[in-house]
């Protein structure tokens, strides 16, 4: 196990998407979830709170999701780069 757990934040508007990643995530001792957002408002909303280390995020790049994505590079310091 990690000296620090890596903070993960999922967001997608798919519950089951969500779902799958968060399986995913249990199995690796590396990772924490931080916790699930299914749209943009409430991504900006949970990264500010839970400043996670990492967000995966849906990459279809819905018009809510680029959205999402400009809040999170402008209102965050720590995040140097968002890709999608």
């Amino acid at each position: 196990m990690a000296d620090k757990l890596i903070k993960v934040v999922i967001v997608d508007d798919q519950l089951k998407v969500r779902l799958g990643l968060s399986i995913v995530l249990e199995e690796f001792e590396d990772f924490e979830l931080a916790g699930e957002a299914g749209n943009g408002r409430d991504a900006v909303e949970l990264v500010e709170k839970a400043k996670p280390d990492v967000v995966l995020m849906d990459l279809l790049c819905r018009s809510w999701m680029v959205s999402a994505r400009r809040g999170l590079f402008i209102r965050s310091s720590r995040i140097s780069r968002l890709s999608c």
